[in-house]
């Protein structure tokens, strides 16, 4: 279990790294994901872990391929 919070918080750390790298807040990346803002703030949080689609989603909303962000996992 201690394994699986550390990668949630990787996750999170890359998801925001990307999102501050474009400029975007997190209800800019909430919109263009088409989810919530809070959705944003718990992934990168590391509070949540996104479903496959969601992970494509946001990586499309960054302009990145899901590889990257989960890059470290």
């Amino acid at each position: 279990m201690r394994k699986a919070e550390v990668n949630g918080k990787r996750l999170g750390q890359n998801i925001a790294e990307h999102r501050r790298n474009k400029g975007l807040t997190q209800e800019a990346l909430a919109r263009c994901a088409g989810c919530a803002r809070t959705t944003i703030v718990r992934l990168e949080q590391g509070n949540s872990q996104p479903s496959v689609e969601m992970l494509f989603r946001i990586a499309a909303a960054l302009d990145c391929r899901a590889s990257e962000l989960v890059k470290g996992i």
